[in-house]
């Protein structure tokens, strides 16, 4: 993995235009002294009491990968099935569901 990309997957920025819109990229020298300063990632001693079934492992070293399609709709469908069951019946079109201890409007 290059440089650039190990600074993207850390979250530092290594290129703006300034307020007169001439481009800044961050020179290398000085960007493996910014990287190799961030302490190595190590997983937390706690995520050995999650259930396997719960975990979703990520790979941080490498270039990020999509979920497959059906995998992100499943999330997506059990999120909103679980807030359906927490609100109870959907307000209906174009209105805000009433909120307990109030009256509709």
């Amino acid at each position: 993995m290059d440089l650039f990309e190990k600074a993207k997957n850390l979250g530092i920025l290594t290129e703006f235009i300034d307020g007169q819109g001439v481009s800044h990229v961050t020179d290398e020298t000085a960007l493996k002294i910014i990287v190799d300063a961030f302490p190595a990632r190590t997983p937390s001693r706690f995520l050995d009491d999650i259930p396997a079934e719960l975990v979703d492992a990520i790979d941080l070293s490498g270039p990020r990968q999509e979920a497959p399609k059906a995998v992100q709709e499943a999330k997506a469908r059990s999120f909103f099935d679980s807030m359906s069951e927490l609100l109870g019946d959907a307000a209906p079109a174009g209105q805000a569901p009433v909120r307990p201890g109030r009256a509709p409007r």
